[in-house]
């Protein structure tokens, strides 16, 4: 008897890219910019950590880290390609919850952050092709530029000076925080 425990299976029906251009792409790009914005804060937190040597910073950068990672769709390859370390990015898939149970030496972290920074790259290459993609779709069908730039703009996406980082608000709107 099948009838007593059937899970709701509902898939959220897809948006139309026509009617809501912006949230389309997001839904698309969705899964980097999860990773972009822990990269991000992870990012802040080491830094904090390294330069104060704060250990309770390094304990935000680790649950960060690990929000990062698990998001992520990069391999080892990807990072190695892109001048990351990937004995260090696999170390941190493999071990992120076990591997620092307390706050590692400063080269450690300097690797960390170095690989942090490409993990963040990455994805924010992978979201703007994406982006850019959708633009050519829109530039072929005539769309106003300046909407289509509009629906378009993600600020996660954009380089950041060192040390600052992006945190979205209660309100929904999305600032970047420079850390001096």
């Amino acid at each position: 008897n099948f009838s007593g425990n059937r899970q709701n299976t509902e898939v959220e029906p897809e948006i139309d890219f026509f009617e809501d251009p912006k949230k389309a792409v997001q839904n698309t790009i969705d899964p980097q910019l999860k990773v972009i914005d822990a990269t991000d804060n992870a990012l802040a937190a080491i830094s904090d950590s390294i330069t104060n040597n704060n250990p309770i910073s390094f304990n935000a950068a680790k649950v960060q880290l690990a929000k990062s990672l698990g998001d992520s769709q990069l391999s080892r390859r990807d990072v190695e390609a892109a001048g990351g370390d990937p004995s260090i990015y696999g170390k941190l898939i493999d071990t992120t919850s076990e591997f620092f149970t307390s706050t590692p030496s400063i080269d450690t972290q300097k690797k960390i952050q170095s690989t942090l920074n490409v993990v963040r790259n990455l994805n924010a290459k992978k979201a703007s092709n994406e982006i850019d993609a959708q633009r050519k779709i829109a530039a072929r069908q005539k769309y106003d530029p300046e909407a289509v730039a509009e629906a378009l703009d993600f600020p996660q996406l954009k380089s950041k000076p060192k040390g600052s980082r992006t945190i979205t608000l209660k309100s929904g709107k999305t600032v970047t925080v420079v850390e001096e």
